[in-house]
């Protein structure tokens, strides 16, 4: 929902300076795309599960964080700031997933 916002919100608004907007997108795709490659690694490594709903929607959301990469939504002049932004989401994403996994992983090994 948050990334359906990001993109249709500057058409709303009809704003010609976007670039806020278009980081933003940038980091929320990357966050999505990290969390989803994680909750893969729990599902299939920790569960030992198979969930069709599951992979297409991470295969959507890495598709939609690559796209954001290289298809040029990040604005050049704020590419640091991009960068940053990017890089600290997926830390927090990276971050809640391993909470995450060490919560399930505990749950299964008790008895």
């Amino acid at each position: 929902a948050t990334v359906a916002f990001l993109a249709v919100e500057p058409i709303r608004t009809n704003e010609e300076n976007d670039q806020s907007n278009r980081v933003l997108l940038t980091t929320a795709t990357t966050i999505m795309g990290v969390f989803s490659v994680f909750l893969m690694s729990i599902l299939f490594g920790v569960l030992h599960e198979s969930c069709p709903y599951c992979i297409a929607s991470a295969v959507f959301s890495i598709v939609l964080a690559k796209l954001a990469w290289l298809g040029g939504a990040l604005p050049q002049e704020r590419v640091k700031e991009g960068v940053a932004t990017s890089a600290g989401g997926a830390l927090g994403g990276f971050s809640a997933a391993n909470v995450f996994f060490v919560k399930i992983k505990k749950n299964i090994h008790q008895p």
